[in-house]
This record gives C-alpha cells, sequence and structure tokens, in this order.
C-alpha cells in the first residue's frame, strides 16, 4: 500500500512538472524570452501605474515619499490581478491535454497555480530591483509583514482565479463579471487614501474587501501604525480558502460538463 502511495505521488509529480513545462513553452515559447516577456507584462503594468500616480504631483497622505505610498497601494492590485485573470483561462488555455487519460482538470489548475506564483514572485522582485536602482528606499520596517501580505495577496488572487476558471467555463461571460469585480476591488481598497480619512458608512464596506487588508497590511510594514484597528489577515485567509473550497467543489460538481465544454 506505501509503495502504490508513492508510485501515485510520483505519478502525480511527473504530471504536473509536464503540465508546467507544457504550459511555458505554449504560453512563452521554447526560450527564456518568452517568460521574460510574461513577467515583464504585469511588471511594466506596475512601474507605469506608480509612475503616473507619482508623476500627477498629488500630496501624499503619508510619509514623504510618494513612489513608496503608491507603490504599497498598487503592488497588491497588480499581484492579485494577474495571477487571478491567468488562473480563470487556465481550463480553456489547457483543453487538449485533458484528451491524456492521466491528465486531470484539478492538475491543470495547480499547474497554472504554481506557474503563476512563480511569476509573480519574479515581478516582485524585479520591480523591488529596479526601485533599488533608480534609488528609491523600499525596505520595510517589518519585512515578515511585508512578506505575508505578499503571500496573502497571491493567495487571494489564485482562489479568486481559481473558482473564476471554473465559471468561466460554464458561463462565458464570467470574464466581464471577473474584470469588473476586480476594478470595483481596487476603486475600494483605500490604495489611494488614508483609511482613517474615509467616512465611517464607506470603512464599513470596505473592511469587506480582501484586497484592502492586504494592501493595509503591506503599508503596515512600511509605515507604523497604519490602519491599526481594521487589518485582518485571518479574513483573508478565511476569504481564500472558501473561494478554494468553493472552486474545488465546483469543478467537481461540474466535472462532467467541464470536459464535454
Amino acid at each position: 500500500m506505501q509503495a502504490g502511495f508513492r508510485d501515485a505521488l510520483a505519478q502525480q509529480r511527473s504530471v504536473l512538472g509536464a503540465l508546467i513545462l507544457r504550459d511555458m513553452r505554449t504560453r512563452f515559447g521554447r526560450t527564456a524570452l518568452g517568460f521574460a516577456i510574461a513577467v515583464a507584462w504585469p511588471l511594466t503594468h506596475l512601474l507605469v501605474m506608480v509612475a503616473v500616480a507619482d508623476a500627477i504631483g498629488r500630496v501624499v497622505p503619508l510619509g514623504t515619499n510618494s513612489t513608496l505610498f503608491f507603490a504599497t497601494g498598487i503592488m497588491p492590485y497588480i499581484l492579485c490581478l494577474y495571477p487571478g485573470r491567468m488562473m480563470m483561462l487556465s481550463i480553456e488555455q489547457n483543453k487538449p491535454m485533458l484528451l491524456f487519460p492521466v491528465v486531470k482538470v484539478i492538475d491543470i489548475i495547480l499547474a497554472r497555480a504554481f506557474l503563476e506564483t512563480i511569476t509573480a514572485m519574479c515581478v516582485l522582485i524585479l520591480f523591488c530591483t529596479v526601485l533599488f536602482v533608480v534609488g528609491i528606499e523600499f525596505s520595510p520596517r517589518a519585512p515578515e509583514i511585508a512578506v505575508m501580505a505578499v503571500a496573502l495577496t497571491i493567495l487571494y488572487g489564485v482562489a479568486f482565479g481559481l473558482l473564476s476558471c471554473v465559471l468561466i467555463v460554464l458561463f462565458p461571460m464570467w470574464i466581464a463579471a471577473f474584470f469588473a469585480l476586480m476594478i470595483l476591488q481596487w476603486l475600494t481598497s483605500g490604495a489611494m487614501q488614508l483609511p482613517s480619512l474615509l467616512p465611517t458608512w464607506a470603512l464599513e464596506y470596505i473592511v469587506y474587501n480582501p484586497l484592502f487588508h492586504c494592501i493595509s497590511l503591506l503599508r503596515s510594514a512600511f509605515y507604523d501604525g497604519y490602519a491599526d484597528g481594521y487589518i485582518d489577515p485571518l479574513y483573508v485567509v478565511n476569504v481564500s480558502l472558501i473561494l478554494l473550497l468553493v472552486g474545488l467543489a465546483g469543478e467537481r460538481a461540474a466535472r462532467g460538463k467541464l470536459l464535454m465544454q
């Protein structure tokens, strides 16, 4: 029985490895340049958004480094949007692999989740490198909190994307709803203002936005006392786990329809 479990685990590892390599070659080509372009796209999006926000010349409500303030607000959005979007398309883009009996829908989802996590980490590292090269101070006072914020953001993006990858196959119009929800989350995330400056009635609704907690947690790693009393990392974990469970349950319940699409 133990030998059978080891064999099954080895087969699963081989399947996931093959799917990751196939996904990379299909999306990025057979050279490192393709993967570099895939990383450069969200990185450029992040840099442009930060540069535009900085160039507007708006007085930041906290600190003197406007780039730091805007970057800590925009980065979680990018690290959530891109993994979520690419997770949403994972089944659609890898349907031919389901012709192989050994490949399951969940294998495709797990392979894409791993690949998107690696891509997001590359984006983060390169973004910090760019800021370092141009001489912008971007060192958190609490690195462990910054790491937690990034991890929770990617987790939420992957979880939201997993549920979306099932919904988009069953309801093709879901892609419009996905982007509408991401924009709504961005607008209500407190990325460009302090939570303490928002009306009380607005905060009562904004705290239900997981992205608000991701951004606030990241900023608290740089600004002492930021959003004290409002940040709840466990809320992001709970929402992400619920999305994962619903997505996995939906994949299992609708597996026959997913395979026939």
